[in-house]
């Protein structure tokens, strides 16, 4: 829980007005969203700040409120008030990126994507660099290198998306894909880029066309084989692909450069055949079992989870809580819905619940949550993070709290803290429902709110003071 001390906040002295002033701290407290609510009120400018109240980004001045905020990491449902509120959804950052490339491209988040796009953003706008979000997302997505393995490959999904907002493909997000090893997504931007399906050998079109058998036979003939080559077959092919290759001595983990091993490139196709036939190939080890199951989680394909579980790579029954977060985290519903469906309890398991949980909702994963809820998941189980309601009333969408009132959430047990963080971090929203929900405001949380009694059309203050003063 973030709380701040007496006297730290609102201490610059180079602020326009009150507004800006709350909106400074807005995009630096979380769930502050009264202060967000208030700042508009008071005429702050959403699109940008004064010239003192700036930062420095990669060696630039920046002055926009929300691509400050995202520095702070700032989260989806404030920026959803933001745009509700008249923030530009094209707006420009100071290295010429528009924010959706920020908000969505940079961390991979679908919602944050259509979230953009539901308010007017152009999706399909370019960079000042001519880059289009298409691009820099691939970029940006040819994998984190962790111990010498890279993951977060790009995401069919995700590209999908751009798609069909027109992002346009030319060679120069072509040669990307295969700069950074995303050979798995070659058939969705042929669709859009027929040059680029030009560009491939006749054994690497029967791959994308779907004539295994034709390709199978030309990969078995031929005396070398280009990177290339390998990647197309191992994102393309079936069982006897991988066989072929096999006979070949090809190693399907070595790293190829910036970019992910063909296992990997396997996984990220989401070809169940012949990712599970590489598979069966390795060892299940603790170190990279952890790995791969992280980089299947993440592209929440049903076919790629079912063979961890059917190969012994995975078992519902002990899945653990670290997992059970992941797969909440990266909001992999349809993972979480099959595993759910096979056998797993939440109520045998609540520790893994509380820890689905809470990553449902600092994700701010409504469905997740919802989901979780409906199968069993604890509100009321204290974790090593608190309990869930306290965790919503510092970040997310306040239906989030509402959603888990709704399942049970005792407000006996967790209001008081709950209360606290909503009070700590401002949110008036959260307040007011848990309020409605019995809760009272304690001495300790009533001094809590005074600390900043003095700042001017304080809401929370005057929300909180009335309340404590009708208690007595």
């Amino acid at each position: 829980m973030l709380v701040f001390c007496s006297g730290c906040r609102f201490v610059n002295d180079h602020f326009t007005g009150n507004g800006e002033k709350k909106l400074y701290w807005a995009m630096e407290v979380p769930a502050a969203y009264e202060l967000l609510d208030e700042a508009v009120e008071e005429g702050a400018d959403l699109d940008a700040f004064s010239f003192y109240n700036g930062i420095f980004l990669n060696g630039k001045y920046e002055r926009n409120p929300m691509r400050i905020g995202m520095d702070n990491l700032l989260e989806r449902y404030m920026m959803q008030r933001m745009l509700e509120l008249g923030a530009d959804p094209n707006a420009v950052d100071c290295e010429g990126y528009p924010l959706i490339f920020r908000a969505s491209a940079w961390t991979d988040d679908e919602q944050s994507f259509e979230l953009f796009v539901s308010h007017g953003a152009n999706a399909a706008a370019r960079a000042e660099t001519g880059e289009t979000i298409l691009d820099y997302y691939l970029k940006n997505r040819s994998g984190a290198n962790i111990d010498g393995i890279y993951l977060d490959g790009a995401r069919r999904k995700m590209v999908e998306l751009m798609l069909e907002q027109n992002v346009p493909v030319e060679e120069k997000t072509w040669n990307l894909a295969e700069q950074t090893k995303a050979y798995h997504l070659l058939d969705l931007l042929c669709q859009a880029y027929p040059k680029g399906y030009d560009t491939l050998s006749q054994m690497q079109k029967d791959f994308l066309d779907g004539k295994i058998d034709d390709a199978n036979q030309m990969l078995k003939d031929s005396e070398t084989l280009s990177e290339k080559d390998q990647y197309i077959a191992v994102d393309y092919g079936n069982g006897e692909t991988i066989e072929i290759l096999k006979e070949k001595q090809v190693d399907f983990w070595r790293e190829h450069g910036d970019g992910a091993s063909l296992g990997y490139s396997a996984i990220y196709s989401c070809n169940t055949e012949t990712a599970g036939k590489i598979l069966d190939q390795t060892e299940p080890d603790q170190k990279n079992a952890s790995y791969i199951k992280e980089a299947i989680y993440q592209m929440d394909h049903v076919g790629l989870i079912r063979y961890l579980c059917q190969s012994g790579w995975l078992s519902i029954e002990t899945l653990s809580e670290e997992d059970a977060g992941t797969i909440a985290a990266v909001n992999a519903l349809d993972i979480m819905t099959y595993i759910l469906e096979n056998g797993y309890d939440f109520s045998k398991n609540k520790s893994a619940g509380n820890q689905a949980l809470t990553k449902a909702i600092q994700e701010d994963n409504r469905e997740m949550l919802k989901l979780l809820l409906e199968n069993g998941a604890d509100p009321n189980y204290e974790g090593e993070e608190g309990y869930p309601l306290e965790n919503a009333c510092i970040t997310g969408n306040p239906e989030n709290i509402t959603l888990l009132l709704q399942y049970g959430a005792d407000v006996e047990k967790a209001g008081d803290g709950a209360m606290w963080s909503a009070v700590s971090s401002m949110n008036l929203d959260a307040i007011k429902i848990l309020s409605e929900s019995g809760v009272p405001v304690s001495e300790q949380t009533y001094r809590l709110a005074k600390e900043d009694a003095d700042l001017e059309n304080n809401h929370v203050w005057e929300y909180v003071s009335r309340l404590y003063e009708q208690q007595q």
